[in-house]
């Protein structure tokens, strides 16, 4: 599966290699550990107290009965016999001396005449769930052999496994009631996908997760061939509903779509974990969408705007006319649930989860469920109003806020959110914030007293808190000037009195700060006045 790979094994007398054994081998190895229990001898039990009380056993009667009628293989629904499986911890069947190791399959039959065709289907006749993973399968005309003897077979679990090549599909008469394949960790290819499920025509849902899968198409060719010359591969994989892609390192968006737009009955993808670092919105002539209401995970990706899930939604809905409105796709998405959320320290998504999730649920209107949890009609209009409050604070001009919120305008329609609301509520979070109560000040240096401008050094501007006392604002402006604070003998200020003709120094009023522990603002200092630092 991977260019150069290999294996050395040292040479070793005491070596032992595991080949595997047949699948009714493995099968019994699995389901024959049955424990046994001899009450002549159980050793004499101490008396029991409150302290020992957890420690007193209980002997159920006719137990071993029990065991034999449950592990009787004709019985048996969800058949497991890879490493993948539960099995029994090692101090309880270590003490076992009679213990058969569990064996790996690797062939469907014994090589040595004992086993024929038949023989899997009279021990698991009514199997529905098998799980093959981590065996030494070698590949998929071997896993058939298995498959076409359990007629009512359901799933089909290979995860971990290392199968050759699929170049050409197996017989289909081993996977035609197949409608869960597991291949997590195969290293498997799409195009191996798509050759693989010619033989499975009812599968409904597959799993690819840690497949290490960069693209669909590395050539760039779409293997659906959507014209109608590919031989028939148009319609397949039609009734699959959920596929699994997380834990892979895909990355391009229009390449997933070219793959996977033709699967018309797609209810399920979820791409968690992979590399997609953005969405770009479809044109409007490219027809390639996802045609029916789906659920989308796309949370641990390295997205970094909310205009890649606005983009999302829109690959969701049928193609439009440029005539219209921007927020068109978003209202006919066909989005119905969707996971989103980051690194905690990076990107729009790093945000108070309740946040993300009323801002997703106000983008996209055709959401009816977020990260797993149902959103109420309650849920909606709440969401949509704070949403509104929410894009009021950042204060963005008119063109800017239809770019990145494409939704506002809608949104203050339906709640009659007006512009006076949008101002009022900018406003009172101006009002709000430490930021608001910044000033910005002119810092000059001169030696004597009172200062004039014209003999003044000009240090920059520097910004302090209004409502900051001069005294603990002494280190700022001496930093400024960089001097100590012990070093400076005097401050004085310079006041613009608010009129248009202010900035002239003769109109200006010059008072000096002699009282240490009185705010900046009591000063009557605003934005632009000048501070003098008398050294």
């Amino acid at each position: 599966q991977q260019g150069n790979a290999g294996s050395f094994i040292r040479p070793s007398g005491k070596l032992e290699l595991n080949f595997g054994v047949s699948f009714l081998q493995a099968l019994r190895s699995r389901y024959a550990l049955v424990p046994t229990f001899n009450v002549a001898d159980t050793q004499p039990l101490a008396k029991h107290s409150r302290r020992n009380l957890a420690e007193i056993e209980i002997e159920v009667p006719n137990v071993d009965a029990l065991f034999q009628k449950e592990l009787v293989l004709e019985r048996l629904r969800i058949v497991a016999v890879g490493s993948r499986a539960e099995a029994p911890h090692a101090e309880d069947r270590a003490e076992s001396k009679d213990e058969v190791d569990e064996k790996e399959v690797s062939h469907a039959y014994a090589s040595d005449g004992s086993e024929q065709a038949g023989s899997i289907k009279t021990a698991i006749p009514n199997a529905k769930e098998l799980d093959m993973s981590r065996s030494l399968l070698p590949d998929w005309q071997e896993v058939g052999k298995i498959t076409r003897e359990i007629p009512h077979l359901d799933t089909l679990l290979l995860h971990f496994n290392r199968l050759a090549r699929l170049d050409t599909p197996p017989q289909q008469d081993g996977f035609l009631e197949i409608r869960h394949l597991g291949l997590d960790g195969n290293l498997i290819s799409w195009a191996e996908v798509i050759v693989l499920s010619e033989c499975l025509p009812n599968l409904e849902r597959v799993e690819l997760r840690r497949n290490n899968l960069k693209r669909f198409f590395p050539d760039g060719k779409n293997a659906f061939a959507i014209d109608s010359g590919d031989g028939g591969r148009r319609g397949q994989m039609q009734k699959l509903k959920s596929l699994h892609l997380q834990e892979n390192v895909l990355h391009d968006w229009l390449d997933l779509v070219a793959a996977l737009s033709d699967l018309t009955s797609l209810e399920q993808l979820v791409l968690s974990s992979n590399h997609f670092s953005t969405i770009p919105r479809p044109n409007d002539e490219d027809d390639r969408r996802f045609s029916g209401p789906i659920e989308i995970a796309i949370d641990h990706n390295p997205l970094n705007s909310w205009s890649d899930i606005d983009a999302l939604a829109a690959w969701c809905c049928p193609a439009v006319s440029k005539a219209s409105k921007a927020d068109d796709y978003l209202v006919n998405s066909s989005l119905k649930s969707l996971h989103v959320h980051g690194k905690a320290e990076t990107g729009p998504f790093s945000q108070d989860p309740r946040d993300v999730r009323a801002i997703s649920i106000a983008r996209i209107p055709s959401l009816q469920s977020i990260n797993g949890s149902a959103i109420r009609a309650s849920d909606r209009r709440d969401a949509e109003i704070w949403y509104l409050g929410y894009v009021a604070e950042q204060r963005l001009g008119e063109e800017e806020r239809q770019t990145i919120h494409p939704r506002f305008e809608a949104l203050s329609k339906v709640h009659n959110f007006t512009k006076e609301d949008s101002a009022k509520r900018a406003e009172v979070e101006e009002t709000d914030t430490l930021k608001s109560k910044l000033i910005e000040l002119k810092v000059y240096v001169t030696h004597s007293a009172p200062p004039r401008l014209a003999e003044a050094e000009s240090k920059g501007t520097i910004k302090l808190l209004g409502t900051s006392a001069l005294r603990s604002s002494m280190t700022k402006l001496a930093k400024a000037c960089g001097v100590k604070s012990r070093d400076v003998k005097d401050v004085w200020a310079s006041l613009s009195p608010g009129e248009e003709d202010g900035d002239d120094e003769v109109d200006r009023i010059t008072t000096c700060l002699d009282s240490p522990s009185k705010e900046l603002s009591w000063y009557g200092l605003s934005n632009g006045d000048y501070v003098f630092v008398i050294l």
